[in-house]
């Protein structure tokens, strides 16, 4: 029987907050299937190029989309299939819960829009879809109680509220379900910001509460997936696309999704301080070039960066044309990469 697969995209969920979630804690940890992976980093500190790298596999830097760009009908996605063109061609039924528009709709069968219709509205929807449905289904229900003006009140509050809503709907989950939980990116919550001024939101930038975010798999059945040893290795969207495709085309022979040896991270655009790497032992670094062509990479001090980085990182600007970008080297940009541990090659 071919599995049904829900994935719950938790928007600006920080990892260290979902550490803070019981019941996610229990399905990715306790529970017989479950999976927590402590190594999942975002591509994007903004919801549109990480929604969209979820459900197409394309990097922002294949997109040519690092910001909020559903409004702006000057941008167009490039024609690439989605998984939910996938799941459609093995006969799933698809649905998308979200309150964004455009393109989120591209090839879904049913798309929901949740704007403006309250709390419970979206939840209330997943519960309804994941118990009628009566052939193989692909799920994704958006959420947006962590964001901006957080259900509940305060940003813990909001990952209560969450964890309560993931608790129920796992409970009317059919056993031969794959349950994934994930976030686009993380939270700012107060911290500093590359100008000094404090994030009252998620901000922006690539500083690791807005990138370090959680991934959950759980199987329902307690079947386990492809080898998965979430302690160690390195994911990031590509990986939850991939993942979604291998087990709709239920290749459990295979290998499964590849994982990653370092992630690359872009920021809002192409002409600002936005390039980042993530390698498999946490290590993260940020390149900035500033005018003249002088660059400098700063780097989190737990060990060296290693040239295998860097020219990972060279190759990947250069597959994509992307300028490493400039900047002007502002004191309180320095400031802040040296109060959150980084420090000058």
């Amino acid at each position: 029987m071919k599995p049904n697969i829900l994935l719950v995209i938790v928007d600006a969920l920080r990892y260290d907050y979902a550490l803070k979630m019981p019941f996610l804690r229990q399905l990715g940890q306790a529970l017989p299937g479950g999976y927590w992976f402590e190594n999942h980093w975002a591509t994007s500190h903004c919801t549109d190029p990480c929604v969209m790298h979820m459900l197409t596999g394309k990097h922002p830097d294949e997109l040519r989309l690092y910001s909020m760009m559903f409004d702006n009908k000057s941008y167009t996605i490039p024609n690439v299939k989605t998984f939910f063109d996938v799941a459609n061609d093995y006969e799933y039924h698809t649905a998308f819960i979200t309150n964004l528009q455009r393109w989120y709709s591209r090839g879904v069968k049913e798309f929901i829009d949740s704007r403006g219709k309250g709390i419970d509205y979206p939840w209330d929807q997943a519960n309804r879809l994941v118990r009628e449905s009566s052939k193989p289904w692909l799920v994704v229900l958006h959420t947006d109680d962590c964001h901006t003006r957080y259900t509940g009140g305060t940003y813990a509050e909001a990952c209560g509220f969450t964890d309560r809503m993931l608790k129920q709907l796992y409970s009317n989950l059919p056993r031969n379900t794959v349950m994934m939980v994930t976030s686009d990116h993380g939270e700012g919550l107060g911290e500093s910001g590359p100008d000094g001024k404090p994030i009252e939101q998620h901000g922006y930038g690539l500083w690791d509460f807005l990138t370090h975010i959680p991934l959950v798999i759980s199987y329902k059945s307690g079947r386990s997936p492809f080898g998965v040893d979430p302690s160690v290795q390195l994911t990031d969207h590509g990986y939850t696309h991939d993942f979604v495709r291998w087990t709709i085309s239920d290749k459990s022979n295979d290998h499964g999704p590849y994982y990653l040896r370092v992630v690359f991270q872009a920021g809002a655009t192409t002409d600002v301080f936005h390039r980042g790497v993530v390698d498999e032992f946490g290590r993260q670094f940020i390149r900035a070039i500033y005018p003249g062509n002088k660059y400098q990479t700063y780097c989190l001090p737990e060990g060296d960066v290693t040239a295998a980085l860097e020219v990972d990182l060279k190759n990947h600007c250069e597959k994509h044309g992307i300028k490493y970008g400039e900047i002007s080297e502002e004191a309180a940009l320095i400031e802040r990469l040296e109060g959150l541990g980084y420090w000058k090659e």
